[in-house]
């Protein structure tokens, strides 16, 4: 997988924006493990928390526990906003 700076900018605002589950659910097979890895990358980070991703061969187990962003994600998202950083 590619990092892809949109999906992340997308994930931050569903987040931000309550909508991560609705999201998820409307995203097509493909889009939605894609969405899920970049959504794994943030938990990861620390940026999003009250969000659990295991992956298996067969499909994925998601627990969404009230998603929201940490301090640090909310500062990432800010930072993310300037185009140019990304360049």
């Amino acid at each position: 997988m590619k990092r892809n700076w949109e999906v992340i900018r997308d994930i931050l605002s569903d987040i931000e924006n309550d909508n991560l589950e609705d999201r998820i659910n409307s995203l097509p097979d493909n889009e939605q493990e894609i969405y899920l890895r970049h959504l794994e990358l943030l938990v990861d980070c620390s940026y999003v928390i009250g969000v659990d991703i295991d992956f298996y061969n067969a499909g994925y187990r998601l627990n969404l526990d009230c998603p929201r962003l940490s301090m640090e994600g909310y500062d990432f998202k800010n930072v993310l906003q300037d185009k140019k950083t990304l360049e």
